[in-house]
């Protein structure tokens, strides 16, 4: 088997909660003029959230992901420099969505209970006031939507993600 030589320079390691970090730095690069980020963080609010508790708040959500049981991640680093993480993905193992789960949550999904205000105090807790919250149900909504069309109630899947752990929202 031949081997790419522009693959060369990098290793695919294991990735873990102390790789949060690097991980949102990563993320925060390679998405900050994406459309979607563009909208679910919309430029006329940033000034609800300083920049560095968007930032630590972004780290401490990837590490409670890493942390999850349910999910594999993997990371591409420069061999000559492994401490510059300059890829990543996350897997959810087969079953993460039996029983009802969301793609918003590990918890059980709300079913038919509506979506709570985005201006409640326990969204504000759990989320950025910057963030668009009527904007993140509505895409988590649509991802239910479509895999619950594709898959119906089969749970035996690998799927490429990032699942986050949003509570309060019962």
């Amino acid at each position: 088997m031949m081997v790419n030589e522009s693959l060369s320079e990098y290793d695919i390691l294991p990735m873990g909660p102390e790789d949060a970090e690097g991980l949102t730095r990563c993320n925060m690069r390679a998405f900050e003029n994406d459309f979607l980020h563009q909208l679910m963080f919309p430029k006329d609010s940033e000034h609800l959230t300083a920049k560095d508790d968007f930032v630590k708040w972004r780290i401490q959500r990837a590490a409670e992901r890493l942390r999850g049981e349910n999910s594999v991640a993997f990371k591409a680093v420069l061999k000559d420099h492994p401490e510059v993480l300059v890829g990543y993905t996350t897997w959810l193992k087969p079953g993460h969505y039996s029983k009802g789960k969301s793609a918003a949550s590990m918890e059980p999904a709300l079913g038919d209970v509506a979506a709570p205000k985005p201006d409640t105090e326990a969204q504000r807790e759990d989320h950025p006031a910057c963030k668009d919250m009527e904007l993140f149900h509505g895409i988590i909504a649509q991802i239910d939507g479509k895999r619950k069309e594709i898959w119906g109630d089969d749970a035996n899947f690998w799927c490429n993600g990032q699942p986050r752990r949003v509570t309060n929202l019962r």
